[in-house]
């Protein structure tokens, strides 16, 4: 993914939302500290630490990740203890769900494998991927907008 950004600056947004299982009980609460570690500008910071410590989620770990990358703990800590980041999540969830996402997989970029463009298969064609219904994800081509 990120040899894509850098590949193509301006014509590819990123666009991550949150979709935490309802199997993985901590998941809301650790999509909420990506958020509140975003609005000190270490979003990606906290998502990194929280793929590579899955196993350790609950609260008092979030806020100790927080400190290992360098936010302010009082304002995190805030921020997380007020709830303020799970009406955006919910609202992520909701559209995933409302989209037929039923799970997460790996992006189809990251995986190696993806019929739309890339730094070696350049295309004048953007692509976005759809979710229809419940089937599998797909890309399809589509024109570029006003």
């Amino acid at each position: 993914m990120t040899q894509l950004l850098e590949a193509y600056p301006g014509k590819i947004r990123l666009v991550y939302r949150d979709y935490p299982l309802p199997n993985h009980g901590d998941a809301p609460k650790a999509a909420e500290a990506a958020h509140c570690a975003g609005d000190q500008g270490k979003y990606w910071e906290m998502h990194g630490q929280l793929f590579a410590n899955q196993g350790k989620l609950k609260v008092e770990d979030l806020k100790a990740h927080a400190r290992q990358i360098g936010l302010d703990g009082a304002k995190f800590d805030q921020c997380l203890e007020s709830g303020v980041k799970a009406t955006l999540v919910a609202e992520n969830l909701k559209a995933g769900n409302e989209a037929g996402v039923s799970g997460t997989r790996p992006s189809s970029s990251t995986a190696g494998s993806s019929p739309g463009p890339s730094p070696s298969r350049p295309s004048s064609r953007p692509w976005t991927r759809s979710f229809p219904g419940r089937s599998r994800h797909r890309w399809r081509a589509r024109r570029p907008g006003p």
